[in-house]
């Protein structure tokens, strides 16, 4: 099927502005024209790459919403399942019209993917926005974790000093470590599950290798672009994966770090290894950055009080995950 004709981005991207849609238009920090610019810039590339099919629905030649649908290319060979996410679902003009539009794109998307033969589709939906949660629920998603979306700007950083910091060492992982690291992953996943653990419309076993399989992706660097190990008497204690990102330019250019996966080991928790793991990860990373940020799930109440309590993390927003295997 023919994709978006990129010609009309600016009319995409005019209605992005309006709907406000997204956790960062909540920063102060990025401008709303960094915001629309970034937007655009990316719909472009995944339009040409063929990673990002575009739907759109019109009222009289007036753009009235739309559907930006990514292919998970990764998870997708993963599982051995052709899979997809709803990344925007933008929809305009009032209550009734919303809904009436927001219908007609869903139907619209559904069809696309039963077209081009993709078996799972799954979205991420701020769990204040009803009307969008509602549709997707009416159209047979069903709801996985909750996701926190977390800022800390290196302004309000609160860096901890620990006095117990003796022989704490803070590095990149080598090939000798991979056993270590996969180890305390797999530990992570059975306390604190994923969304992916936790839909039942993939492949148990996959569901199950997932996070550790991520993590040897990310100390590959094959999607984070740095991994860091905390070290502890040649014990590893801690994890952290991130990619680097820039809006803007020139003067207005501003700087992120974007959270991949972060962990510390089952026999750490409770000794303030994460304040100080994270603290020296972070010190790190604002030398040269402006901001981090990144999702924690719901269900991970330690480390939500940690960057909101003790790092000095700004909370966002916070997402419902949903999911639906399509036959």
């Amino acid at each position: 099927m023919d994709n978006f004709d990129i010609s009309r981005i600016d009319e995409l991207a005019g209605l992005y502005r309006i709907s406000r849609q997204g956790p960062f238009w909540k920063y102060p920090g990025i401008t709303e024209e960094q915001l629309v610019s970034s937007f655009a810039k990316d719909v472009c590339a995944g339009v040409k790459s063929g990673k990002m099919l575009v739907l759109t629905a019109e009222n009289k030649g007036r753009l009235t919403g739309f559907v930006i649908l990514e292919k998970k290319e990764w998870d997708s060979g993963y599982f051995g399942l052709s899979m997809a996410e709803i990344v925007y679902l933008v929809l305009s003009g009032s209550g009734p019209e919303r809904r009436e539009t927001g219908d007609l794109l869903l139907d619209k998307t559904l069809q696309c993917c039963k077209m081009l033969g993709i078996q799972h589709i799954a979205t991420k939906i701020d769990i204040k926005d009803d009307l969008p949660l509602d549709l997707l629920k009416n159209k047979g998603f069903s709801p996985l974790s909750e996701e926190h979306i977390h800022i800390l700007d290196k302004r309000n950083f609160k860096s901890y000093q620990a006095t117990d910091e003796t022989g704490f060492h803070l590095r990149a992982p080598r090939p000798e470590d991979m056993r270590q690291i996969i180890s305390c992953a797999a530990e992570m996943s059975e306390t604190l599950p994923s969304r992916f653990l936790l839909d039942k419309g993939l492949p148990e076993g996959k569901r199950r290798k997932y996070y550790t399989e991520c993590v040897e992706r990310y100390c590959r660097l094959e999607y984070a672009d740095e991994a860091l190990i905390g070290e502890r008497k040649g014990e590893v204690v801690a994890f952290h994966a991130h990619r680097f990102f820039e809006m803007g330019s020139g003067a207005e250019r501003v700087k992120g770090v974007y959270v991949l996966m972060a962990f510390v080991s089952r026999g750490e928790r409770g000794r303030n290894t994460g304040n100080i793991f994270l603290s020296s990860v972070y010190r790190r990373l604002l030398g040269n950055n402006d901001f981090i940020t990144g999702r924690v799930l719901g269900v991970n109440k330690a480390m939500l009080h940690l960057l909101e309590k003790k790092l000095g993390a700004g909370l966002l927003t916070v997402q419902q995950g949903l999911h639906k295997p399509l036959s």
